[in-house]
């Protein structure tokens, strides 16, 4: 009995191993490996203009979290074009969370007007949540 299972532990070891064999290991990638391509910025550039204008909270939301990847992700992709929407959505968007996800993008250029609209709305805005975050955000500067 204890041959049998010692055959099927030796079994399933190399059986594991040659599989974990054939998937390369990852490895990490500097910031001058991980550059975006002229063209595809430019394409970056019109879809997030477009859809931060959409009627659709959703997609708001999700030009809004493409923001803040690339600028996590890439911070040396100039993404000044956004400043001016996203000032306009933390404004006055009818969504909160659409609100408080152009508050975390703003936070993230250098952008003195995009902090002042952060601080502002943490005492003014309708919200207390969107106040709450944005008042995080901007101690956070």
């Amino acid at each position: 009995m204890t041959k049998y299972i010692l055959a099927l532990i030796l079994f399933f070891g190399i059986s594991v191993s040659a599989i974990a064999s054939e998937y390369p290991k990852p490895t990490k990638t500097s910031e001058s490996t991980m550059t975006l391509a002229l063209a595809n910025q430019d394409l970056i550039e019109a879809n997030i203009l477009a859809n931060l204008g959409s009627s659709v909270d959703q997609v708001r939301g999700d030009a809004l979290q493409l923001i803040i990847d690339i600028k996590n992700n890439y911070p040396s992709v100039d993404m000044d074009y956004a400043i001016f929407p996203l000032m306009s959505l933390l404004k006055g968007d009818k969504n909160e969370n659409v609100r408080i996800l152009s508050a975390m993008a703003l936070s993230l250029f250098n952008s003195d007007r995009g902090h002042f609209t952060i601080r502002q709305a943490s005492k003014f805005d309708s919200s207390v949540r969107v106040q709450k975050i944005c008042k995080v955000l901007s101690l956070n500067r």
